[in-house]
């Protein structure tokens, strides 16, 4: 995709799957509505903010392991 197509893909959804690691070593799997912001100065493309509560499981997740991966995902029907 172009930076164009994946901006407006990205416009189009508000679900992405936040992946973490959990305290086992285990996927943590988590939904969460996402609002697609201007780029930043020196930015190639939008930023995808989200928010959740600080207590969250995948909140303590991040301050264990800051790696996580984000899905956005299209369609209804998987044919």
């Amino acid at each position: 995709m172009s930076d164009g197509e994946a901006a407006a893909f990205l416009a189009g959804e508000r679900t992405l799957t936040c992946a973490t690691t959990g305290t086992r070593g285990w996927p943590h799997l988590m939904p969460l509505w996402y609002v697609l912001r201007s780029p930043a100065p020196g930015d190639s493309g939008p930023r995808l903010w989200s928010w959740t509560y600080a207590a969250s499981q995948k909140v303590r997740n991040l301050e264990r392991d800051a790696r996580a991966t984000l899905q956005v995902e299209a369609g209804e029907e998987y044919q």
